[in-house]
């Protein structure tokens, strides 16, 4: 077992999660969501400093990984369908 896909890009901010991969013919597809929390006195989650991206990464080996670049999609509004790829 190793780490595969680092998650470090500036969109990423502080969690990366819900990971699916995929074969599609010749390369393999991950889809996954990014976001930020921010914690601030006294414990109050803050979570309206940084959209929630849904990232792609794609291989060719399923263990050798790059992140492409315009592959983000924006949603302003996690619980609405307020998206635009940037």
């Amino acid at each position: 077992r190793q780490i595969v896909l680092i998650h470090d890009a500036p969109w990423e901010g502080s969690g990366s999660g819900y990971h699916s991969v995929f074969h599609d013919g010749h390369k393999y597809r991950m889809y996954y969501k990014a976001w930020h929390l921010e914690v601030q006195p006294p414990g109050k989650v803050r979570t309206d400093t940084h959209p929630l991206y849904c990232c792609y990464a794609e291989s060719e080996d399923g263990i050798h990984w790059r992140k492409p670049p315009r592959r983000r999609m924006s949603c302003f509004r996690p619980s609405s369908s307020d998206c635009r790829a940037v």
